[in-house]
This record gives C-alpha cells, structure tokens and sequence, in this order.
C-alpha cells in the first residue's frame, strides 16, 4: 500500500516536473540561440564540471520511516554536506588551472547552494515526498528563466546563465528549508556515516559510469578540443537524450513499483507494452528532428557543423529511449546489477571506440562512439531481458512494425516536401516540425487504430490514476 501511494502522488504531481524540466529545455534552446557559441560554452562547461562532482560524491538514501533516525540522518547529512561542498571547491580551484577561463566563484556559489539544500532534498527523497521537490523546482525554475532572459538583455553574457542558476538553487533551497519539518543541527553519528559510506561504496561503480558518459565525456571534449566543440556535442546530446532521461527513465523508474506485484503473464505483457507506448513518443520526436537537422541547426541556432553531430544524438537518444524500456524488469526484480554490468560493458566499448574514431573523424567520431555503444548496449538490454523473460521482446508484437514504419514514411514525406517547400525561416521550422507530428499520428490512427486507441487509454490512466 505504501508502494501504490508514493506512486499516484508521484503522477498526480508530474505535471510539475515536467513544467521544471521543459522551462529548463527551453531556457538552454533561448541561450544557444542568442549566446555567442564560446559563451553558451563558458556556461555550460561551468555547470558540467559542478555536476560531475556533485554526482560522483553524491549521497543516497534508503527510504526513511523511523522519526528517530530521520532526525539522525539529517544532522548527519547537514555537517557532511558542506565538509564535500568545500571539497568540490578546491577541486574547481584546481580546475581553473586547467581551464583558465572557468569563472570560479560563480561556480563556488552553486556549489555551495547545492550542498546547503542536498539536505532537505534527501530528506523529501527518502520519504517519499518527491512532489513537494517537483513544485518547488517547478516555481524556482520559472523565476530562473525569467531571470536569465532578463539578463542576457542586459548584456550579461555567460553570466546571465550562472546567475539565473544561483537563482535556481538559491529559491529552492530557501522553500525547502522553510517547509522543513524539525529543527536539526549539524552531528556526525559514526553508525551513520559507516552506512552512508557502504552504501556510496557499493553504488561508486555504476555511478562513475554514467557520470563519465555523460559529464566525463563533455569535459574530455573542452580539454582536448575546443569550447565551440563542447557546445555543439552538449547542445545535441541534451536535445537527443532529452525524452530518453525524461520519460523513459523516469517512467520505468516509476512503473517498477506497479510491475512488483503482478502476476508473470501480466508482468509480460506490460513489459511489451511499455515499449510500444514509450515508441509511440519517442520515434516521431527524433525522426522529426534528425529530418530536420539542418534546418534545426541554421534558423534556430544558426551554428555551423552542427547538424550532422545532431542528427546522430537524436537517433542515439531514440534507441536508447525505446529499448532501455527494459530497464523495468531489472527494477522491479531488484536486479540493478544488471544494469551495472550493462553500463560497465558500454563504458569500455565507448572508451575505446572513442579513443579510435575521435583520431580519424574528430567530433563526429565521437558522436559515432555515442550511437555505435548505444546499439550494442541496447542489445544487451534486449538480449538479458529474453533471457529473463523468456519473451521475445521484438518479435510479440507486431506493433512495433507500425511504429517503425510509420516512422519512415514520416521521414520520406518529410523529406519531400523540403524539397517542394524549402526551409528559410524559424517559423516555417516549427511549422514543418509540428506537421511531422501530424503525419505521424494520422499514419498511426490509419495503420492500427487500436495502438493509438491504447495510447490514449494508458495516457489518461497514467495521469489520471
């Protein structure tokens, strides 16, 4: 019953996260759009490293019930958590050595803020109360972007971005300590900080995985590279992988909790299920944009060398996106090794084809390494989750096929008409982008209504349960 709760508050209250999380998209696109290439990199360097250290000594949580050790938890996190915020900004400092240019006390400001406000963060984490942080990023973020727009007027440049960060954290970390429900004060209990340690420990792997493909891979390529080639791999990366860390990993995260208690059969077939709702999001969002990358990268943000690196993070994105769907059944059956190992695998592959291809194609190796490690692993994903299973996941339902092939003639018509009905203006980009939504969804209600009819179905249920 506790499950089921957490559950339909977290739906009843998505509609906040996603308010958080599309503001936040949509003041990044502003940014790249307005920004000088070199300053949009400044910023978002900036963050990047922040967040790399900021994952890598993160702590976690287990879910609290007993009031006595809440309390202990909380004194214990409020005296660690400024000690490690103090520790990442000696290593920004160190950073700067590096990275001349990295604006150093703006970056120690965030820093600070996030260590301040990791508390009461956990703490709603931990409980349960994720809607309570959902509001509050929400109401946070609009006053941020807000702020940044504002500011880059005021010809603040990269500052604009950093300032309307502080912004960000410093608005959230003020609500969350004011709605904080006891008084705490900062003690180390030494039972707790051995658990929190264990529990870092047993975790480190996998997230020193994901932070290198994804935080680890930016700051390599603002080393080695240049800012102009960070801004592009970011911007792509963020937009590919936008629905894919969005909504299939939030979902799945989500939907484990429903997915423990089914029976086997049920548990099966919502499984597949799954992935034919989350490819219905998924496929029109990234072959419309991969159709129109080119266009993408001349009107809205007008960057060269950009379309091409683009186009292969969107599709990167849309295979992860859909078949990382998977990942329920290593959730609900508490088999998140699994997903370690799958990750652990994937980073070397990445490594070392990162390694060769970035030698003889540069950038576009590296989006190539992207996409190629993202297939083998997606297969992995698959190819665990038959044996688990004992399902062939692709071949169960036909589906799939309308899905993919309305996808290509989506892409095909598409195509076609910017041929007939060439591309010169934002205003036309976003006309053609919503009409490839259009023609995907028609072919869709055309091929099998009774798909677009389940969609639908599982939509409102999902907001509405």
């Amino acid at each position: 019953m506790e499950e089921e709760g957490v559950v339909k508050a977290l739906l009843g209250n998505v509609s906040y996260l996603y308010l958080w999380k599309i503001l936040n998209f949509l003041t990044i696109i502003f940014m790249a759009k307005f920004l000088p290439i070199d300053q949009f990199g400044i910023a978002f360097l900036t963050l990047t490293i922040i967040y790399f250290f900021t994952t890598f000594f993160g702590i976690r949580v287990k879910k609290l019930s007993e009031a006595k050790s809440i309390k202990k938890y909380c004194n214990t996190l409020i005296f660690l958590y400024p000690l490690i915020g103090a520790f990442i900004i000696v290593l920004l400092g160190l950073f700067k050595f590096i990275f001349p240019g990295l604006p150093f006390m703006l970056a120690s400001l965030i820093v600070l803020l996030i260590s301040i406000k990791s508390t009461p963060d956990i703490f709603y984490r931990s409980r349960g109360y994720e809607p309570k942080l959902y509001r509050t990023y929400a109401f946070s973020q609009i006053i941020a972007s807000i702020a940044i727009v504002t500011m880059y007027y005021f010809n603040l440049g990269y500052k604009a971005v950093l300032f309307g960060y502080i912004l960000f954290y410093l608005i959230s970390t003020i609500i969350l300590w004011k709605d904080f429900p006891f008084k705490i004060k900062p003690k180390l209990d030494n039972k707790i900080v051995s658990d929190l340690s264990d529990d870092w420990k047993s975790h480190l792997i996998n997230k020193s995985m994901v932070n290198m493909l994804t935080n680890g891979i930016m700051i390599f390529i603002a080393l080695y590279y240049s800012l102009i080639d960070f801004s592009n791999l970011y911007l792509a990366y963020f937009i590919g992988y936008f629905l894919y860390e969005n909504v299939t990993l939030f979902i799945t995260r989500l939907l484990s909790l429903k997915f423990v208690n089914m029976s086997y059969d049920l548990f099966k077939l919502n499984v597949v299920r799954l992935m034919e709702y989350l490819s219905f999001i998924i496929v029109p969002f990234g072959v419309t944009l991969m159709m129109l990358a080119y266009e993408f990268s001349r009107y809205v943000l007008n960057w060269v060398m950009f379309s091409n690196i683009f186009a292969l993070l969107v599709l990167t994105g849309m295979i992860r996106g859909v078949f990382e769907t998977t990942r329920v059944i290593f959730l609900s059956e508490r088999k998140e090794e699994i997903i370690t190992k799958i990750g652990l695998v994937e980073f070397f592959i990445l490594l070392v084809l990162t390694i060769i291809l970035s030698h003889f194609f540069g950038l576009y190796g590296i989006a190539l390494a992207l996409l190629i490690s993202a297939i083998i692993s997606s297969l992995f994903y698959i190819l665990v989750t038959e044996r688990l299973t004992k399902l062939n996941v692709l071949a169960v339902s036909k589906d799939y096929f309308y899905v993919l092939f309305a996808g290509i003639i989506t892409a095909l018509l598409m195509g076609l008409l910017k041929e007939w009905f060439p591309i010169k203006s934002i205003f036309s980009f976003m006309s053609s982008y919503v009409f490839g939504w259009i023609l995907y969804l028609a072919l869709i209600f055309m091929f099998n209504k009774e798909l677009y009819k389940r969609f639908i179905r599982f939509a409102f249920e999902l907001m509405e349960e």
